[in-house]
């Protein structure tokens, strides 16, 4: 390897030593702010009063949904209600059922590019120039299938 490239190198690293130090800076700092927050009286009393209010509005809606629930509306709105989950169920699978073939030609598709990059790190890696990749001289990852070779 040529001294320039052994140079680049090393400061690539390097670069990438200081962002992930910087982001481990960053979520130490985040952390601290966070537990500062959730652990202050004002924040406890905030959620207790939170609490409280949510408590009351479920106690609400359950009254209301058992009251609603008796009447003969209430009944004709559940049924609606079913109706309603069950066409959306239905569509739903439908809706699977036919972009399925796509998303499956799109994961294949995205398999095979990252496999392309994983080839091509892993060349840089280990040296070999790209000369030799583009005469096929690296063997392909096993267990990969060639884009071509789909079915």
């Amino acid at each position: 390897m040529s001294e320039e490239k052994i140079q680049e190198d090393q400061s690539a690293q390097e670069a990438w030593r200081e962002v992930g130090s910087r982001l481990e800076a960053l979520g130490e700092s985040l952390g601290r702010a966070i537990r500062a927050i959730w652990e202050s009286e004002d924040t406890q009393q905030q959620l207790e009063s939170m609490q409280d209010g949510l408590q009351r509005m479920a106690d609400e809606i359950d009254r209301a949904i058992k009251e609603t629930s008796e009447s003969p509306e209430g009944k004709k709105i559940r049924e609606e209600a079913e109706r309603a989950a069950k066409s959306a169920r239905a569509a739903g699978e439908q809706t699977w059922q036919e972009t399925r073939p796509r998303v499956r030609s799109a994961v294949i598709r995205i398999n095979a590019e990252l496999e392309r990059v994983i080839e091509r790190l892993e060349r840089e890696e280990s040296g070999i120039d790209e000369e030799d990749a583009t005469r096929g001289e690296t063997d392909r990852r096993p267990g990969t299938v060639e884009p071509e070779e789909q079915s």
